[in-house]
């Protein structure tokens, strides 16, 4: 701070010194004073001027230096320090990142170093977490396709069994690896990831609805009404079952020991499905929140993630359909709208499709979709 106050006092003053020098020698020329004093005054401007033109090259040269300093952490440092440490290296910032020089401008190079020093921090964690979530991925990908396996075989064993106890105990081991499963294509979800899993078929919109359903913790409480005519394309199948298995679950914790009831409403080309439970309600804040949450599942808050609202957010937003949550006095309602373009029309047999009312089945409802 000192040096910059040199910078405008030393001018200051050698404008005023000589002001003060040229009144003298007007006054010296008309006789009023004698003629050593403009010389005394003429020397001291000199001097004056000279000390303020080496302040300011003085001043140039940090300039210089503080700013070839800054180029060369931009340029050269942080960059190979950011490639280091994508390449795995152990680095420190700290350490490998030379302070500047003194000077006025230290401090400026102090704050620099301290940010660059962060801009590394922070490629690092983010590398740290990137490696971390790939990891997370694989394992999770590999964990779906084992329990694809599994419930591959679990097929296989109940085709062959007759006896109804074992049958029934084997559909309870299946119920639950169709859950695992479900995890595990939730964890793939909120990664930002796809599940591997695929379908081509477009599927009957009552086999999906009772997928949906069969996934559930206690299926046994899900009405699915029967629907004839929808058909959904194949390829928005895993999306959609997962969708509205959350909402399914949702709909059970809200109304502990009541049903709950599924119906899908073909309409103008889209198809309305509404999971309706007869709970308590919600209260009007936290059915703000949770509308505001299905409308934008990125900015959920660290209470809201991983909840089931934001996953079937998440599944929404991926493909096109609207989410929609209502409450009353006798319980509330969860309505998704399917857009017409993961829709075709019903055509032939699977246009008549349709089967009595009734609870869910663990399995038999998700077989065809396996």
């Amino acid at each position: 701070m000192k040096n910059f106050a040199l910078v405008i006092l030393i001018p200051a003053g050698a404008g005023m010194i000589a002001y003060a020098g040229g009144n003298a020698i007007a006054r010296a020329g008309s006789g009023e004073m004698p003629l050593t004093v403009p010389i005394v005054l003429a020397a001291v401007l000199g001097l004056l001027v000279l000390a303020a033109s080496a302040v300011v090259v003085w001043l140039a040269r940090q300039v210089r230096a503080a700013h070839a300093y800054a180029e060369d952490l931009a340029a050269v440092r942080i960059p190979d320090l950011t490639r280091r440490v994508r390449a795995g290296e152990p680095v420190d910032p700290a350490t490998a990142l030379p302070p500047p020089m003194g000077g006025p401008f230290a401090p400026l190079g102090n704050a620099v170093r301290a940010i660059a020093c962060h801009a590394v921090d922070a490629v690092a964690a983010e590398t740290i977490s990137r490696d971390a979530q790939q990891l997370a991925l694989r394992v999770g990908r590999d964990n779906q396709t084992l329990l694809h396996r599994q419930l591959s075989m679990l097929d296989e064993v109940e085709s062959r069994e007759t006896d109804p106890d074992e049958l029934a105990r084997l559909f309870t081991i299946d119920h639950l690896a169709a859950r695992m499963r479900r995890n595990v294509e939730k964890h793939l979800t909120l990664s930002g990831s796809t599940p591997a899993r695929r379908w081509r078929k477009p599927v009957p919109m009552l086999d999906v609805l009772r997928a949906a359903a069969a996934e559930a913790d206690d299926y046994h409480r899900v009405e699915v009404v029967p629907v004839s005519g929808p058909i959904l394309l194949g390829r928005a199948l895993i999306d959609v079952t997962h969708l509205l298995a959350e909402l399914v679950d949702n709909a059970l914790a809200a109304a502990p020991g009541r049903p709950v009831r599924v119906v899908c409403t073909p309409m103008r080309g889209e198809c309305l499905i509404t999971v309706r439970d007869v709970g308590r309600g919600i209260d009007p804040d936290t059915l703000d929140a949770a509308n505001e949450l299905l409308r934008a599942p990125a900015a959920a808050t660290a209470e809201q993630r991983g909840h089931g609202l934001h996953v079937a957010a998440r599944l929404a937003q991926r493909r096109g359909i609207t989410i929609t949550l209502q409450t009353g006095p006798q319980g509330s309602t969860a309505t998704v709208l399917l857009p017409a373009d993961l829709l075709v029309e019903a055509t032939g047999p699977a246009a008549n499709r349709a089967a009595t009312s009734g609870p869910a089945r663990p399995r038999r409802g998700a077989e065809a979709i396996r």
